[in-house]
């Protein structure tokens, strides 16, 4: 979390808002299981309806045992009830990427899998073909996954007579 720097109009160009509304529903699920002196764990889950839980087991002290878990809703502060069996979600590791780049003058087709994919027309006058579009000489396009690995589908372009400089990080 960062220290909230609010120095722009409302906020724009930070993260302070979200962070605020995220701290917010911490405390009223602090609150709601009595947080204060209770230690608890939290675990994200996934119901049959797959739909992403938080799942809270407050622990106590003087049985040595944790209650029955407590879920919420994303975006939510307020319990509710997941379509049973959950499933476990296993914590995000950090994965390594593989950049790629190269010039082509052929048409051929980057195959599906990619997690982004820039494309330039990098000649003076001649367009290519991205997905069947015409990019004009000069203009670049950008296609993004979007978090949580989302990949990208199959992307055919068609660079004969002109050159393309494509970026990709797979």
């Amino acid at each position: 979390m960062s220290i909230g720097n609010l120095k722009t109009d409302g906020g724009k160009g930070t993260n302070y808002p979200y962070q605020s509304k995220v701290l917010f529903s911490l405390n009223r699920i602090g609150n709601l299981i009595g947080a204060t002196t209770t230690e608890f764990e939290a675990q994200l889950v996934i119901d049959n309806a797959s739909v992403v839980w938080l799942e809270v087991r407050v622990y106590d002290p003087d049985t040595e045992t944790f209650a029955a878990p407590i879920y919420f809703p994303p975006g939510s502060s307020t319990p509710g009830v997941p379509a049973a069996p959950v499933v476990y979600l296993a914590p995000a590791a950090p994965q390594t990427r593989t950049t790629n780049i190269s010039r082509v003058t052929n048409a051929a087709t980057i195959a599906a899998g990619a997690f982004s994919i820039s494309f330039a027309n990098v000649h003076a006058t001649v367009d290519s073909t991205v997905k069947t579009v015409v990019l004009k000489a000069g203009e670049t396009i950008t296609f993004d996954g979007g978090a949580m690995n989302n990949t990208l589908d199959a992307i055919p372009y068609v660079a004969t007579g002109s050159e393309l400089l494509i970026i990709s990080v797979t």
